[in-house]
């Protein structure tokens, strides 16, 4: 079974263009914060990840899909889940719905690296978390 995690968000004055529709851009923020605290969940950090394992994700592929606009004071919902575990990989499908509409449609792979920039290989311990749910 696919463990789906939810972050809520809230579209603020900073987020928005002139028209007050959020800036594409702020999209790939709130992409990343969700992919951060569920992270964040399993007691993994970049900065422990870094300090302990020498290593750190980066996203090294991304493909985004923009159905429907969200506005200034929207309660967005990014939902993430994990699509697929492959050696340095780890590729996560991302949603941001406004309710029930789904907004942006993403597909992220993270890859690890180290603090060199050389691929390493993701340690068992992360592969576990996410085999098990």
């Amino acid at each position: 079974m696919t463990i789906v995690h939810s972050h809520p968000v809230r579209v603020y004055q900073e987020d928005i263009d002139a028209g007050s529709i959020v800036y594409h851009s702020n999209y790939l923020k709130y992409a990343e914060r969700a992919r951060t605290e569920w992270l964040r969940g399993y007691h993994i950090t970049q900065s422990e990840l870094s300090k302990e394992e020498n290593c750190y994700f980066v996203v090294s592929n991304l493909t985004i899909r923009y159905l429907k606009p969200a506005f200034l004071d929207d309660e967005l919902e990014v939902r993430s889940e994990v699509a697929e575990i492959k050696g340095i990989r780890l590729v996560m499908i991302q949603k941001i719905y406004r309710q029930d509409v789904l907004c942006v449609d993403m597909m992220v792979s993270l890859a690890l690296i180290n603090n060199h920039g050389r691929p390493v290989r993701l340690p068992q311990n992360i592969k576990e978390i996410f085999t098990e749910n």
